[in-house]
């Protein structure tokens, strides 16, 4: 049962992902700042160690000042920068729950 469980966590717990994803989540946020001067937060299973991260996880980052009006050709320009698929969240669209958990647990990129 030990090793079961073991593995069970090994699968959902990839912490060899998380880490994968957390730098690329870091390159693409580097990326928006220098190139569109915003500000970026990371928040999700990437960014929470307490929570599962494995093969069909994301990357969810909070944008403060993402252009509306350019948000799909920026969402193309970070899909190249990782294999991960991104969410690129723009704050000032985001629901109360999205805001408060950049606010409470949201990595500042």
């Amino acid at each position: 049962m030990y090793r079961l469980k073991e593995h069970l966590h090994r699968r959902l717990f990839r912490e060899d992902l998380r880490a994968k994803a957390r730098k690329d989540a870091e390159r693409i946020a580097l990326y928006l700042k220098e190139t569109y001067q915003v500000e970026v937060y990371g928040i999700g299973s990437a960014f929470e160690t307490n929570r599962p991260f494995s093969t069909s996880s994301d990357i969810d980052l909070v944008v403060k000042g993402l252009p509306k009006e350019r948000y799909f050709h920026i969402l193309d320009e970070v899909a190249t920068l990782t294999t991960f698929r991104v969410d690129l969240i723009p704050y000032e669209d985001a629901n109360d729950a999205i805001i408060q958990e950049t606010r409470d647990v949201g990595t500042k990129l």
